[in-house]
């Protein structure tokens, strides 16, 4: 008697699938939280390591040149101006101060042949605020397409620098002009562009100073407040930098609070005016950024005796 084997073959049933696909869908979530983390990390690492190539460069040329080198990272804009990233542009002091009233003035010139290194599009840096006796606080600059594409919604920041003397220190004031501020002529014309505004003022006014002439007292303005991306305004200088993640920042700075006094609650999009009474103090937003790199980032520092930079 011929018997037939029976067959076993069956397709899977409706709650065998959907286990299959939530399984697929929970490794393809956790392998895209996983790249997501991989590639900003990747960024602040491509970041770091720019950055120290920038300095090594400026205290190389500083020592064999015996010359003042100064390192500044300056915001800039894409194309289309919706996105903001940071150049670091070299550049040194050729023994060309100016005074006004009772102030001295250094002039740095880019240098040639050095070309500016360009960090990611997100990456941010920030310094203490040491030029202001503020060091308690981190000085970040301007978030750009904000000011440049939507007009008065976002507070300005400061541009940061690392100075180096002829020895290849890190310093934060050049001992042979004894100046109290220092530019760089990005555009070597010898003109400044700084803005005459107060710090709480968004709107882009700006004077044209030209040391070639002698100069008299300067009018009173934020001249550390970076307001658009032709802005030449003096330096933060500093001794130690924060790189951290802008972007992430901005998504989630205002959902952090802390005790600071003068924290106060404007969680917006943008650092826009108070529409109740127009006004916003521009030291929240320092306290927001204090705030978060003094918990998320990390540091560049220099050693005190060599200047070499230290990851």
């Amino acid at each position: 008697m011929n018997r037939k084997s029976p067959n076993l073959k069956h397709g899977f049933t409706l709650v065998e699938l959907v286990v299959v696909i939530i399984i697929i869908a929970l490794i393809a979530g956790f392998s895209a939280m996983a790249y997501s983390k991989i590639a900003k990390n990747m960024r602040l690492s491509t970041a770091k390591n720019t950055i120290i190539s920038a300095l090594d460069n400026a205290r190389a040329y500083a020592i064999k040149n015996n010359r003042y080198v100064i390192t500044v990272f300056r915001p800039k804009l894409s194309g289309d101006g919706s996105e903001q990233y940071y150049e670091c542009v070299v550049a040194d002091w050729d023994g060309d101060s100016a005074n006004s009233g009772d102030w001295t003035y250094d002039r740095f010139i880019p240098i040639d042949g050095q070309k500016p290194k360009n960090l990611p599009i997100g990456i941010g840096v920030a310094a203490p605020g040491i030029a202001l006796n503020a060091d308690h606080i981190w000085w970040v600059c301007t978030y750009l397409p904000s000011n440049a594409v939507v007009k008065n919604n976002s507070l300005m920041g400061e541009m940061v620098g690392i100075l180096y003397n002829p020895e290849g220190r890190v310093v934060v004031r050049n001992s042979e002009s004894g100046s109290d501020r220092i530019w760089v002529d990005f555009d070597r014309d010898g003109i400044q562009t700084i803005d005459l505004a107060l710090r709480n003022d968004d709107e882009f006014d700006p004077i044209y100073v030209d040391w070639t002439q002698p100069v008299d007292d300067l009018p009173s303005g934020a001249y550390f407040d970076v307001e658009a991306p032709e802005s030449e305004t003096y330096i933060g200088l500093a001794n130690l930098l924060s790189i951290f993640d802008y972007d992430a920042f901005r998504e989630k700075w205002g959902a952090t609070r802390t005790n600071y006094p003068n924290f106060t609650d404007i969680a917006r999009s943008d650092w826009e005016r108070n529409p109740s009474n127009g006004t916003v103090d521009k030291y929240d937003r320092d306290w927001h950024f204090t705030d978060f790199i003094n918990n998320t980032t990390d540091r560049i520092q220099f050693n005190r005796y060599s200047g070499v930079p230290e990851k």
